[in-house]
């Protein structure tokens, strides 16, 4: 048996051309004992560094998926794809809502401001965003906190070869600001 993390650090590392050092993020829903690890590759060998069920990055995009009508852990692509259609005016009112909820630590994403319940505190959130804005609000806000956490990652660890893996790591949105990081 391997572990669902463990499961995503390998097929990052053993799915480059030429295997290097490296750092290795997986971000994701729910794994069997975390929602995000961070682990280093070197020598052949790779040792997790950190590992936390803080991050509700997935569980946000999960419940605006839901409170968009349509399936939760199967239509989050839709809201991404959705997401490049809206304005900036009414991204920008949908981003405003949720801009405050996350913060970076460190090598963890957690809470800035911790609702009661997540996905009652969203629905009151958005009520009076169009879903278009909602998509990109949430687009906009997804991508800027895992570019921070990326970029503390690299200063904590001063490894910069990033491997991005698990469930978040399949928004090619984000993998795309991702590679733009300098």
């Amino acid at each position: 048996h391997i572990k669902h993390e463990h499961a995503h650090q390998c097929y990052a590392i053993f799915a480059q051309n030429k295997i290097t050092d490296s750092l290795v993020l997986t971000c994701e829903g729910v794994g069997d004992y975390s929602n995000n690890t961070v682990s280093i590759y070197e020598n052949n060998s790779y040792k997790q560094i950190h590992s936390s069920l803080n991050n509700h990055l997935a569980k946000l995009y999960k419940y605006t998926t839901l409170i968009l009508g349509m399936k939760p852990d199967m239509h989050e692509y839709k809201v991404m794809g959705l997401a490049p259609y809206a304005n900036s005016y009414e991204i920008e009112k949908a981003y405003s809502q949720i801009k405050d909820i996350f913060q970076v630590d460190g090598y963890d994403i957690k809470f800035k401001n911790k609702p009661k319940d997540l996905y009652f505190s969203i629905i009151d959130k958005f009520k009076s965003c169009r879903f278009d804005g909602i998509a990109g609000g949430l687009q906009k806000l997804l991508e800027e906190v895992l570019c921070e956490w990326i970029v503390n990652c690299i200063k904590k660890s001063g490894k910069n070869n990033i491997l991005f893996s698990g469930g978040v790591a399949q928004n090619i949105k984000a993998a795309k600001s991702i590679s733009e990081l300098e």
